[in-house]
Order: C-alpha cells, then sequence, then structure tokens
C-alpha cells in the first residue's frame, strides 16, 4: 500500500495489508461484483431508479453477510497460514459502499474485528436499514462481548456539489437532491456520537474525524493514513508529570 510507504518503523507496528479483489480488469464486472459484496440488503426503489438511470450496471445485492463469512472463515486462516498474524489485533477498514459494509459488520458481529475504520459510510443505504441493528450492538458491547476501537470519517464537502459533470443521464438539481438525502457528513458524525454513548468495556473506543475541504473521493488518501494511525499507530506513554 502506497500510505503505509509514506510511514516509518518508529509510526506504526509491523502490520499486513491484505486488499481483496475480483480477478478481473472488466470495470463493469467489478462494479457489478462490488456492489454485490458491501450491500447488507436491497436498494431502496429511488436509489435503485437514479443509479440505472446513469447506467450503472448494477443487477444483484445483498451479499454483505457471506462477503464477511468469506474474510472471517475463508481468506482470515489462509492469511494466517502464510504470515503470522495477531487473531486478536485485526482491522477491517471500508470506504463509501465498503463504509457501509464495515459499518454492518461492526454492528451486527462487534467481536469479528479488533478495530473497525469506517469512511464516508453509505449509512442512507435502503433508508439507513443497516442501523437497525444498533440496539443489539449495544447491547452486546454493554455485556461485555466486545469492545471494538471504532474510527468514524467523512470528508466535510461530501453533501457539497462540486462542479464536476453531472453523471449521465442527471441533473444537477438532481444531484443536489441526491446529496442531501444521504447526509453522508452528518450520519456519519450522528452514529459516531450515538456509539460513544455505549457504556463499553476496557477497550472500547469511538474515534471521528471530519476532513475539512475534502470531498467524497479526495477524502480517501487521509482516511487511510489516518485509519492506519488509528489501528496499528504506536502510541508513546505520555511524559511523566513532574
Amino acid at each position: 500500500m502506497a500510505a503505509d510507504q509514506f510511514r516509518t518503523r518508529q509510526d506504526i507496528k509491523p502490520s499486513l495489508v491484505v486488499a481483496v479483489g475480483y480477478g478481473t480488469e472488466n470495470s463493469a464486472e467489478i462494479l457489478r461484483r462490488r456492489w454485490y459484496d458491501f450491500s447488507p440488503t436491497e436498494p431502496g426503489k429511488p436509489e435503485l431508479d437514479g443509479w440505472r438511470k446513469s447506467g450503472l450496471p448494477l443487477d444483484r445485492f445483498g451479499g454483505a453477510e457471506a462477503f464477511r463469512r468469506f474474510l472471517v472463515e475463508e481468506l482470515r486462516p489462509l492469511v494466517a497460514r502464510a504470515y503470522r498474524i495477531d487473531p486478536r489485533d485485526q482491522t477491517l477498514f471500508g470506504h463509501s459502499l465498503g463504509g457501509l459494509f464495515a459499518t454492518y459488520v461492526l454492528l451486527n458481529h462487534p467481536a469479528d474485528f479488533r478495530t473497525v475504520a469506517i469512511a464516508s459510510p453509505s449509512l442512507y443505504w435502503n433508508a439507513d436499514t443497516v442501523l437497525a441493528a444498533e440496539p443489539a450492538f449495544r447491547a452486546q458491547v454493554e455485556r461485555g462481548e466486545a469492545a471494538p476501537r471504532i474510527l468514524l470519517m467523512a470528508g466535510g464537502d461530501e453533501s457539497v456539489v462540486t462542479r464536476a459533470p453531472a453523471p449521465p443521464g442527471m441533473s444537477r438539481t438532481e444531484i443536489q437532491a441526491a446529496i442531501g438525502l444521504r447526509r453522508m457528513v452528518l450520519n456519519t458524525i450522528e452514529l459516531a456520537d450515538r456509539l460513544r454513548e455505549v457504556k463499553g468495556g476496557q477497550g472500547y473506543e469511538v474515534g471521528l474525524m471530519i476532513f475539512p475541504d475534502e470531498n467524497h473521493v479526495s477524502v480517501v488518501a487521509g482516511a487511510i493514513s489516518r485509519a492506519m494511525t488509528f489501528a496499528v499507530g504506536v502510541r508513546l506513554p505520555p511524559p511523566a508529570k513532574r
């Protein structure tokens, strides 16, 4: 990972970055598989109509649980056989739809990963359905069954319409309406606030970072860097008081 090259060995603990690809260079097929793997449910009809109007080749949804099982039950043991890793200290990172997937895993399976870093999550998906698991998450954490470390991030300009041309089939007015409904920044902040209210045990932590002047795309680089610091950064003890 390029971001790793800008870190010194003193900045982060030894770590392994595992990225999952699709074995094809067909962009339409990658998009189709990505939306299936990262989505917990079918999208809402207004969202689906808008995406199809833009010409996106989307026809399958709801594969998030199957993808989670692949990561935890198949890929994790495979990696553990090839590398020395700590099963108690693993991180899941996701941006956009990947952020929706990471939120799904966090709320439904909070013990799967020690740290979950969520950037610009598409929480609006199917009328915020993913957030229905919050009460069960809260109960598990407060019973001491899980104590995840959570980092939520978004770009400060994600609710601003840029000067970039509108996607095919959509007007700028339609884009503005869609951005307003998605509430990318507010949803992220509100979720962080609610998770901070959870009375978790030792190790439970919730961080929030809003990157000023960054949009949904430009925020990725900063989010990856901050996620690495949060997940595997070396924290020095505070100086002793004199």
